[in-house]
């Protein structure tokens, strides 16, 4: 659907079929058109005219009427469609792969982009729904890969659009990609925005964030578990890279976890009519240990999509463990809500939750009993994929 000016218009067409594909959330579509390194183009109008205006030139030639007419047709839908999109705010002129993909919620197009390593084409991606089952990079960009030897262009996640969003700025309400977004920034930040093996340190936080709702990793850990799941030596150069953006984006998922967990106090304090006390009692009495698992469970999905209870434990195990956490953090969560309230200017229904640097210093008392295994088992669970995979009954964590 079009691009920037300055490409060749064979680019340019291609870069179409590729927009095409993410705008209507096809993975093998987009598997089968896409060239990494056209994914830092933009969205051009004229451009596209342009492409438009060619390809109907050359159907104008077709000598079947039917089938001249049936596919000058689909191009003016598209033509149609497209100009619609812009219209209705579902694309906008300077879009990247990335703006369409988060802007509508495509997160599989996300997980496509993100996780596929193009300057290894020999090597298998997982899909997105972490199925069994494993796709090879298709021919058409194995061999761009192959025979590309000048560096390809890095994830255009701070080009903004001719409206100057930046993908970050088109999420919306969805808390899931907001957070993802965050993590890539997480990675650039350590890494940098070229880093040859970034796309396998993207599978290392996607695994991060698949285990954290069961195993609530900090410290030392951390370290352990970078170490099975990108299968890397302690002594290699990047080890203490991954480990700081694994730290990093544990700091984000608890900051997430916190912040909803402070909105849920926010609403407990409010039905009590502010008072601390009875906000307590309400909880204690009235919260039994299943309704306190759903509450965590909630947030948990909210953050962290492919989350799915009943994870490692029976249900009953779980939900005590999920119960035992969510009685402590809470104490410390409607505390923060009550200091809120009482030391705010805005109502109560108003006030924001404090941010990273302010929750910091709750850490102590808020993941005290975090969701983590016995320190004793520590190590063997990170001695091998399998003893992980196995603990968490998470399949394909490694990266």
């Amino acid at each position: 659907m079009g691009q920037a000016h300055s490409a060749p218009l064979d680019d340019a067409a291609q870069f179409r079929q590729m927009v095409l594909a993410t705008y209507r959330g096809g993975v093998n579509a987009l598997l089968s058109a896409f060239r990494p390194e056209l994914r830092g183009l933009q969205i051009s109008r004229a451009t596209y005219l342009d492409i438009i205006m060619q390809e109907q030139t050359q159907l104008e030639t077709l000598t079947d009427s039917l089938e001249r007419e049936e596919r000058l047709n689909e191009l003016q839908d598209e033509k149609m469609e497209f100009f619609s999109a812009v219209e209705q705010g579902r694309l906008a002129l300077g879009d990247t792969l990335l703006h369409i993909a988060v802007r509508l919620g495509h997160s599989d197009v996300l997980d496509f982009i993100l996780l596929t390593d193009y300057n290894n084409p020999q090597k298998t991606m997982v899909r997105p729904d972490t199925a069994a089952s494993t796709m090879s990079i298709p021919p058409t960009v194995r061999n761009t890969a192959a025979t590309n030897q000048v560096p390809l262009p890095p994830l255009p996640i701070n080009t903004p659009n001719f409206k100057g969003d930046l993908p970050r700025d088109v999420t919306g309400d969805n808390c899931s990609l907001q957070l993802l977004l965050a993590t890539v920034d997480d990675v650039h930040e350590v890494f940098g925005s070229s880093y040859r093996e970034e796309a396998k340190v993207h599978r290392l936080v996607r695994s991060l964030r698949r285990i954290w709702p069961l195993w609530m990793f900090e410290g030392q850990e951390v370290a352990a578990l970078v170490r099975v799941l990108y299968d890397v030596r302690t002594s290699d150069p990047a080890f203490g890279g991954l480990v700081r953006v694994a730290m990093a984006v544990a700091e984000r998922f608890r900051v997430a976890v916190s912040r909803d967990g402070i909105h849920l106090a926010m609403s407990l304090l409010a039905g009590c009519d502010g008072d601390l006390h009875q906000a307590r009692q309400k909880l204690t009495k009235e919260w039994n240990v299943e309704r306190k698992s759903q509450a965590l469970t909630t947030i948990f999905q909210q953050w962290f999509p492919l989350y799915k209870s009943n994870g490692r434990r029976s249900d009953r195990e779980e939900e005590e463990a999920h119960a035992v956490f969510f009685d402590t953090a809470m104490i410390t969560w409607l505390q923060i809500a009550q200091d809120l309230r009482l030391f705010g200017d805005i109502g109560l229904g108003s006030v924001e939750p404090p941010d990273a640097a302010a929750l910091k210093r709750y850490d102590s008392q808020v993941w005290q009993r975090r969701i983590s295994p016995p320190p004793v088992s520590i190590g063997d669970l990170c001695v091998h994929i399998n003893s992980l995979e196995g603990y968490l009954k998470l399949p394909h964590l490694s990266v």
